[in-house]
């Protein structure tokens, strides 16, 4: 009897629970990253899940969130985290996608024909584990020169030719670009000033890791910003929101003469490498309610519908949606300047 019993008491008791393992094959990790990819037709769209980048028909998705996945492109070695992707040029030059992703590795692929994409070149933004690769950026250069920008936690953004050397052909570290702020900062030794201001409570102080960067698809107006023409912008870890000339080589300081005024100058003086919305000044902000990022800014992007490449729009970890005119903070800044040198 005492034999029934136990056989009763296990056939009550509810079934053990499988663990469900999920692996790099499996279609169920976290989707981190999705670009369209023929803008012309949006019919297609890449996604990161997980080590893997796939294509799917988004005209196969259903509304229970079925991915109608058309293909898969090759496994990385960790999470993806971003991705970009290029139209083809003309028959010799075809369409590209660039993933990025934990392990530091930038991979491009070649999306222009059926089935798998085949990987054309590998790029390593950060050496040694010391960061993960956060995002990518397309931008053509005229003459048909295709590069490309990258941006990771190790605080720096990279530009890569992606039809030349596995070897970056611009490096930006955000810690030691100078504002104008910065610039006037060191020049009067008043760093312990800045750190104690009053509003000092309400920043954050995390390191300026670059979570997002972005390329403004055309050239700004020479009569808002003059000496600058191709601009780029990245989202950091420290709230601020960087906008610098995608031109340059990257931590060179500019070659303006101060004859012309500051004014003259892209970023307000000669020695600044960009604007650092959020630092300059709040009167660059948009939106009156918010003026800066209070904790991480994860990312920023050029508003298309203006014509000057004016207008920045930044998100962040503290839940506040920024538009910002970076050539408005620019000015001020001049302005600033000019009337520190007065005094």
């Amino acid at each position: 009897d005492d034999d029934d019993d136990d056989d009763a008491a296990a056939a009550r008791k509810p079934a053990a629970r499988k663990k469900r393992r999920v692996a790099v094959d499996d279609d169920d990790d976290d989707v981190n990253a999705v670009c369209y990819g023929d803008k012309s037709a949006c019919n297609y769209v890449f996604f990161a899940s997980g080590r893997r980048v796939f294509e799917a028909d988004v005209r196969a998705v259903s509304g229970s969130g079925e991915r109608g996945t058309t293909r898969r492109l090759g496994a990385h070695a960790d999470s993806v985290n971003g991705l970009a992707f290029l139209d083809a040029q003309s028959p010799s030059r075809g369409a590209v996608l660039a993933a990025c992703d934990d392990d530091g590795d930038v991979v491009i692929y070649d999306v222009s024909a059926p089935g798998l994409g085949r990987v054309t070149r590998r790029m390593k933004h950060v050496v040694g584990g010391a960061g993960c690769a956060t995002a990518a950026a397309f931008r053509r250069k005229r003459g048909g020169a295709r590069e490309l920008l990258t941006s990771a936690t190790d605080c720096t953004v990279k530009k890569w030719d992606i039809d030349g050397k596995s070897v970056p052909v611009g490096s930006w570290d955000v810690r030691a670009m100078e504002s104008v702020r910065d610039v006037a900062a060191r020049r009067r030794s008043r760093l312990r000033e800045a750190e104690t201001s009053s509003d000092a409570s309400a920043r954050s102080f995390n390191p300026p890791m670059a979570h997002s960067v972005a390329c403004y698809a055309g050239e700004v107006c020479e009569d808002a910003v003059p000496g600058v023409r191709r601009v780029a912008v990245t989202a950091c870890g420290d709230g601020s929101v960087v906008v610098f000339d995608a031109d340059a080589h990257g931590g060179g300081k500019s070659k303006h003469k101060k004859s012309a005024a500051a004014a003259a100058t892209p970023f307000g003086h000669r020695d600044a490498q960009c604007v650092r919305l959020g630092d300059i000044s709040a009167e660059s902000a948009l939106s009156p309610s918010c003026t800066r990022h209070t904790n991480a800014a994860t990312c920023a992007d050029f508003v298309p519908w203006n014509a000057r490449g004016a207008v920045v729009i930044s998100g962040g970890v503290d839940r506040k949606l920024i538009a910002w005119d970076w050539t408005a903070a620019a000015r001020r800044a001049a302005a600033d300047d000019d009337d520190d040198d007065d005094e």
